[in-house]
Protein backbone atom coordinates (compact mmCIF):
# COMPACT_ATOMS: atom_id res chain seq x y z
CA UNK A 1 0.00 0.00 0.00
CA UNK A 2 1.52 3.73 -0.66
CA UNK A 3 0.52 6.76 1.01
CA UNK A 4 0.13 9.79 -1.51
CA UNK A 5 -0.60 13.38 -1.16
CA UNK A 6 -0.19 16.74 -2.75
CA UNK A 7 1.20 19.31 -0.56
CA UNK A 8 2.73 21.72 -3.33
CA UNK A 9 2.79 21.01 -6.69
CA UNK A 10 4.01 17.84 -7.87
CA UNK A 11 2.67 14.51 -5.17
CA UNK A 12 4.88 12.97 -2.87
CA UNK A 13 4.88 9.41 -1.31
CA UNK A 14 4.39 9.31 1.94
CA UNK A 15 4.42 5.69 3.21
CA UNK A 16 4.96 2.77 1.58
CA UNK A 17 3.43 -0.34 4.05
CA UNK A 18 6.20 -2.91 4.22
CA UNK A 19 9.15 -0.61 3.38
CA UNK A 20 9.85 0.71 6.33
CA UNK A 21 11.47 -1.76 8.03
CA UNK A 22 14.35 -1.41 5.06
CA UNK A 23 15.07 1.95 6.13
CA UNK A 24 17.37 1.63 8.64
CA UNK A 25 19.35 -0.54 6.27
CA UNK A 26 19.07 2.23 3.46
CA UNK A 27 22.33 3.70 1.89
CA UNK A 28 22.17 7.52 2.54
CA UNK A 29 21.74 8.16 -1.42
CA UNK A 30 18.58 6.39 -1.36
CA UNK A 31 17.18 7.86 1.84
CA UNK A 32 18.16 11.25 -0.14
CA UNK A 33 16.00 11.05 -3.31
CA UNK A 34 13.33 9.55 -0.82
CA UNK A 35 13.46 12.61 0.65
CA UNK A 36 13.88 14.61 -2.22
CA UNK A 37 10.11 15.30 -3.10
CA UNK A 38 8.86 15.84 0.79
CA UNK A 39 11.43 18.67 0.89
CA UNK A 40 10.29 20.86 -2.40
CA UNK A 41 7.21 21.05 -1.65
CA UNK A 42 7.67 21.81 2.35
CA UNK A 43 10.44 24.33 0.86
CA UNK A 44 7.81 25.88 -1.52
CA UNK A 45 5.45 26.30 1.18
CA UNK A 46 7.78 27.17 4.12
CA UNK A 47 10.92 28.37 1.91
CA UNK A 48 14.40 27.57 2.14
CA UNK A 49 15.19 28.34 5.88
CA UNK A 50 12.24 25.97 7.68
CA UNK A 51 12.01 23.51 4.68
CA UNK A 52 13.69 20.81 6.65
CA UNK A 53 11.18 21.08 9.88
CA UNK A 54 7.91 21.56 7.78
CA UNK A 55 8.96 18.13 5.95
CA UNK A 56 9.66 16.74 9.09
CA UNK A 57 6.04 18.46 10.86
CA UNK A 58 4.13 17.18 7.42
CA UNK A 59 5.79 13.61 7.63
CA UNK A 60 5.05 12.73 11.20
CA UNK A 61 1.89 14.26 11.16
CA UNK A 62 0.50 11.89 7.77
CA UNK A 63 2.66 9.45 9.39
CA UNK A 64 0.92 9.84 12.66
CA UNK A 65 -2.58 9.84 10.43
CA UNK A 66 -2.19 7.16 8.81
CA UNK A 67 -0.71 4.41 11.32
CA UNK A 68 -4.16 5.38 13.61
CA UNK A 69 -6.24 5.32 10.39
CA UNK A 70 -4.57 1.81 9.89
CA UNK A 71 -4.83 0.91 13.31
CA UNK A 72 -8.83 1.81 13.37
CA UNK A 73 -8.28 3.89 16.11
CA UNK A 74 -10.54 6.59 14.67
CA UNK A 75 -13.67 5.08 16.27
CA UNK A 76 -15.69 8.37 17.03
CA UNK A 77 -17.39 8.70 13.99
CA UNK A 78 -17.01 11.48 11.32
CA UNK A 79 -15.62 11.52 8.04
CA UNK A 80 -11.52 10.25 8.13
CA UNK A 81 -10.88 11.54 4.89
CA UNK A 82 -12.23 15.16 5.77
CA UNK A 83 -10.10 15.23 8.85
CA UNK A 84 -7.34 14.49 6.90
CA UNK A 85 -7.90 16.81 3.95
CA UNK A 86 -8.87 19.64 6.75
CA UNK A 87 -5.39 18.70 8.64
CA UNK A 88 -4.08 19.08 5.08
CA UNK A 89 -5.14 22.26 4.37
CA UNK A 90 -4.76 24.05 7.62
CA UNK A 91 -0.88 23.00 7.54
CA UNK A 92 -0.38 24.02 4.26
CA UNK A 93 -1.52 27.59 5.49
CA UNK A 94 0.60 27.08 8.57
CA UNK A 95 3.38 26.52 6.90
CA UNK A 96 3.16 29.62 3.89
CA UNK A 97 2.28 32.07 7.09
CA UNK A 98 5.29 34.09 7.02
CA UNK A 99 4.98 35.63 10.54
CA UNK A 100 7.81 34.80 12.59
CA UNK A 101 7.46 32.02 15.27
CA UNK A 102 8.11 33.23 19.32
CA UNK A 103 11.36 32.89 20.74
CA UNK A 104 10.19 29.39 22.62
CA UNK A 105 9.16 28.13 19.25
CA UNK A 106 12.14 28.49 17.68
CA UNK A 107 14.64 28.25 20.75
CA UNK A 108 14.65 23.90 20.28
CA UNK A 109 12.20 23.29 23.06
CA UNK A 110 8.86 22.59 21.96
CA UNK A 111 6.87 23.45 24.72
CA UNK A 112 8.91 26.47 25.94
CA UNK A 113 7.30 29.92 27.23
Amino acid sequence: MQITLRLGEQPVVLLRVGVDQALHRAPPEALDRAAAPILRAAQQLAGDKDALEAARLVTAWATGFIEMELAGAFRLGGDVNHAFAYGLAHMRRALADDTPASAGERSGTPLAD
